[in-house]
């Protein structure tokens, strides 16, 4: 079995870097100039690993491969089940968050908790090869971390950037997938034979930021030649970068971001006595919390710190700013404001020569761009992917062409799954998330998933 080595050789195109981490433009990482833009990653070598989270008789594989000039690393899950004579159907799985202090030791899911491992055992069992990048900065292998972890302590922050950066290594990743079973890339078991007109885009949380890029990226009209047959996002689509910045922050810094106007939870913004929160973000606070009641936190006090959503947010704008001014060469020096309202609420107001480079990132605001049928799952107390957000991306992608069905899970968190304590999930409170792992086969076979409870 070959070693994971690197000789990566490909120039940082398009983008323009000025340092390590720095680029020329925005406009690079917009949507338009993604599908505008080729992806030339290349497998430089597989080894297998020792994966106990695997599904049973599956095959785990270490890949290294190249990404705009970065040596990085993804994990490969071959099924038990011999290919098709058209090879194997591919699940392309993008992973939630990290965080730049994990990154270096992250195991690509070769346990067995959490959201990733129980996903990638189904559609393993399901007969499909997972490819799961492990994007910049993230793994290390034979003693060799992968490239670009200065990437993502640059860019892993408030400026809501690093999934365009993480988009770049799935697509140049999913461009070097036909190199898996070229002459001299041994990936055990005889040669890997993967069926890349069926490739199925799956992305969680932040990867389904990711997820959704990559599909922008590689729809109808894209000139990159890379193509993606389905999707399925699980509590994964996520709002404008500014939105992002305003809302999640205070969601995990600030208390005052759950709570009523008379400083209770009550699930909406009015108190019983009827005050009004004028900074109120969302009404179910994540249930990773635990208890509202403060006198009870021990170390909820340390992530719960910010007194009010106002300085959460003035904080994540400070970053998002001097990272943007420091990083970007025809940065204008941006700068941004607070305005007070008569409500005694605040407006973030941005930089008007930032705001349309910023809203054309993403795929939020493109959804005429995801044209593979897409499914979105999400919880109806999910503060990073809301139910209003989910239902709005997919009717404005269904009315600009699209197919795209969403399915909302009752008092589930952001995993799909039922929490520990009734606050959240009421007794009786059903898992959504072996109902996902069955509606997203049914997507790409021609089934109906609206037909599975």
């Amino acid at each position: 079995m070959s070693k994971p080595l690197f000789a990566c050789m490909l120039p940082p195109m398009p983008m323009t870097a000025l340092g390590d981490t720095s680029i020329g433009s925005l406009t690079e990482l917009s949507t338009e100039s993604l599908r505008a833009r080729s992806y030339d990653g290349a497998v430089t070598g597989v080894t297998e690993i020792d994966c106990p989270g695997r599904a049973a008789g599956a095959r785990s594989r270490m890949l290294s491969y190249c990404s705009d000039g970065l040596g990085l690393y993804a994990r490969l899950e071959l099924p038990a089940t011999p290919s098709l004579e058209g090879g194997y159907p591919v699940a392309l799985f993008l992973h939630g968050w990290v965080g730049a202090d994990a990154a270096p030791d992250y195991p690509y899911s070769c346990n067995q908790g959490g959201y990733c491992a129980p996903v990638i055992c189904a559609w393993s069992d399901a007969g499909y090869a997972v490819l799961m990048p492990g994007y910049r900065g993230q793994g290390t292998v034979a003693g060799k971390p992968a490239d670009g972890h200065d990437w993502m302590k640059t860019w892993d922050n408030g400026t809501c950037l690093s999934p365009v950066f993480y988009a770049v290594d799935a697509l140049n990743l999913l461009a070097a997938a036909p190199g898996i079973g070229a002459p001299g890339i041994d990936a055990g078991a005889g040669a890997v034979k993967l069926d890349l007109s069926k490739v199925h885009a799956l992305g969680h949380s932040q990867g389904g930021d990711v997820a959704a890029i990559v599909l922008a990226a590689t729809g109808k009209g894209a000139a990159n030649g890379l193509s993606i047959a389905s999707g399925a996002l699980g509590s994964g689509i996520y709002v404008d970068r500014f939105i992002q910045l305003q809302t999640d922050p205070p969601i995990e810094t600030a208390l005052e971001a759950v709570l009523a106007g008379d400083g209770t939870w009550t699930g909406t913004t009015i108190g019983a006595d009827g005050t009004v929160n004028p900074n109120f973000v969302f009404g179910s606070p994540p249930n990773r919390i635990g208890t509202l009641d403060q006198t009870k936190w021990d170390w909820q006090k340390g992530q719960w710190s910010a007194p009010l959503v106002r300085v959460a947010i003035e904080m994540k704008l400070d970053e998002m700013y001097s990272t943007l001014n420091a990083q970007v060469a025809d940065a204008g020096q941006w700068s941004w404001a607070i305005t007070d309202r008569e409500d005694g609420g605040f407006t973030a107001v941005h930089d008007t020569g930032l705001v349309p480079l910023m809203q054309a990132i993403g795929a939020f605001d493109a959804p005429q761009d995801v044209t593979a049928p897409l499914n979105l799952h999400f919880s109806d107390r999910d503060s990073c992917s809301t139910p209003a957000v989910n239902t709005d991306f997919c009717a404005r992608g269904n009315g600009a062409g699209g197919k795209c069905l969403a399915f909302e899970y009752f008092a589930n968190t952001h995993e799909l799954s039922v929490a520990g304590e009734g606050r959240f999930s009421p007794k009786g409170t059903v898992a959504g998330f072996a109902v996902m792992t069955a509606r997203d086969p049914a997507l790409i076979v021609g089934q109906d998933p609206e037909t599975i409870k």
